[in-house]
């Protein structure tokens, strides 16, 4: 034909946003999240897809716990387990509380808003003191109308 690879590449990612080798990945593993979806197991599919590795999986499974996370509204909470329901995995809880546990981006997926069954807090890497008091700054800001919020108030709210 005498086209250049690298021509056929770049235009292939123009069209589709991604490579050829990044859909045929994709493509794998919607393939095996149908297996899990029927009730499969995840080193079943895991071994199905040709991944050597469960990295896949569990970047796939974190950004869905992520996507949840970011549903709740400033100074609510949920639990784990309500997480695990909401995605339709009821039985995920522990590694919902896992996946929120290695959060590195806790200030755009607010992890500190997830608390155990029992309504207590639970595990925080920033300490629980910290959840704490992410959840009454959220509380109170939620409280009071937008205009009357200044810094110093916020502060003397939370006592600092």
């Amino acid at each position: 034909m005498g086209f250049d690879p690298s021509t056929i590449r770049r235009s292939f990612k123009r069209q589709f946003g991604m490579t050829f080798l990044e859909m045929a990945r994709q493509r794998r593993l919607h393939e095996r999240f149908e297996t899990m979806a029927d009730g499969g197991q995840v080193i079943d599919a895991q071994m199905e897809s040709g991944f050597k590795s469960a990295s896949a999986f569990r970047a796939a499974f974190a950004k869905s716990v992520w996507d949840e996370l970011r549903q709740i509204p400033p100074g609510q909470t949920h639990s784990y387990s309500d997480i695990a329901k909401q995605m339709g995995r009821p039985s995920a809880s522990r590694a919902v509380a896992r996946t929120n546990g290695a959060t590195q981006i806790a200030l755009i997926v607010t992890c500190h808003q997830v608390i155990g069954a029992d309504g207590s807090l639970a595990g925080n890497g920033g300490g629980l003191w910290r959840k704490q008091k992410l959840l009454e700054i959220e509380r109170y800001y939620r409280t009071i109308p937008r205009k009357r919020l200044g810094r110093r108030r916020l502060q003397q709210a939370v006592g600092q």
